[in-house]
């Protein structure tokens, strides 16, 4: 399986990664009207932790993340690491799973059952993850154009058809700081900002690898910006209370696209790029969690690719009810949890690499 790839690829993978699902939902709409605010704090912070992120690389760039963890922590330690990790990113891709399956099914397929739906496209997720990661980097170099070009049309079409009420940004922090503060962490750092962990397994695959650091940051600032942008169109559409009670507010906001009688339904056309978006993240999930359980087990990658249908299918199907699923009072504790995955572990793995290394350089 050749898995080299030029450092731009995986800069254009980490946007299409973070755009993922995070269009679906208003981020951090509980500070209403101040939400931007929340994103700026949860995105920098963020940053912060791609740059922890790159200097654990830097330590050790012939590693990936299971190996890196085993390596500094022994293979036990080091290893239950490693396998809590494919926990973390099996849970993720369940939650993504998930979510196409309920945005295809309420507006493209709703006479389908979601099951079959679900099925059909990890089917399909399988076919494309086992090309392995080279071709899927050269799958979303292709699909940046397109959903790049699909958004710039969305946002056009909305402030021709003059949606957008510069007055619901006001007032600003009517409630005080606390609430910004408290909607940016854990919340809005675990989702999405704080995904960026994951591509510690695929850094090592950039053949310019001295461009790695560059590429990324300036991908991952360029999606927080497009995502501020985004969650702001919406704010600015439906209005602090009502993006907080919409399902789906950013389609909710398509949906409202009417430009004479040429434009109407938008909503179709836009869920096709969502359904892009969903499909390239939890083909990235696949893909990390079979590298992972190759490293630990020694079975090949695409043994792994085709075990993980099952499972993943049949969880995501578990909860009927799809506000139970995302919202319910399980979510809360596992935002926390996700903390320990996205700063607590990375911390502790760099000031022990740290260490190693200063007592390597004493010998």
């Amino acid at each position: 399986m050749t898995t080299k790839t030029s450092a731009s690829q995986i800069g254009i993978t980490l946007f299409l990664f973070q755009l993922g699902s995070a269009p679906l939902y208003l981020l951090g709409g509980t500070a209403k009207q101040d939400a931007w605010i929340s994103i700026i704090l949860a995105a920098l912070a963020g940053f912060f932790l791609l740059l922890l992120h790159l200097q654990i690389f830097k330590m050790d760039e012939k590693q990936d993340l299971f190996d890196i963890y085993i390596s500094s922590f022994g293979k036990v330690i080091g290893g239950s690491i490693a396998f809590l990790y494919i926990g973390y990113f099996f849970y993720e891709s369940i939650r993504v799973v998930r979510d196409l399956g309920e945005i295809v099914s309420v507006t493209l397929l709703n006479r389908t059952p979601i099951s079959v739906v679900l099925l059909v496209t990890l089917t399909v997720i399988a076919f494309v993850a086992h090309y392995g990661p080279r071709v899927f980097f050269r799958f979303c170099g292709v699909f940046l154009y397109v959903i790049l070009f699909a958004y710039f049309t969305v946002f056009t079409l909305i402030c021709i058809s003059g949606l957008p009420q510069l007055s619901f940004m006001l007032p600003v922090m009517e409630n005080g700081f606390n609430p910004i503060l408290q909607t940016a962490f854990p919340d809005l750092l675990t989702f999405p900002f704080g995904q960026t962990i994951l591509f510690l397994t695929l850094f090592k695959y950039a053949t310019d690898q001295n461009k790695i650091k560059k590429t990324l940051l300036w991908s991952y600032t360029l999606v927080s910006i497009l995502l501020l942008i985004i969650n702001q169109v919406v704010l600015l559409v439906l209005g602090p209370q009502l993006a907080t009670l919409a399902t789906y507010p950013l389609y909710t906001v398509v949906q409202l696209i009417q430009v004479g009688h040429a434009v109407e339904r938008s909503d179709v056309f836009f869920t096709l790029i969502l359904f892009i978006g969903l499909f390239i993240k939890i083909n990235l999930y696949y893909i990390t969690i079979a590298i992972g359980l190759q490293r630990i087990t020694k079975i090949k990658y695409k043994v792994w690719i085709n075990v993980q249908i099952v499972p993943v299918f049949l969880i995501s199907i578990i909860f009927p009810n799809y506000i139970d699923f995302m919202f319910g009072k399980h979510v809360t504790i596992i935002t926390y949890i996700f903390l320990f995955f996205q700063i607590v572990f990375p911390v502790c793995l760099f000031a022990v690499m740290l260490v190693q290394k200063k007592r390597n350089s004493n010998y």
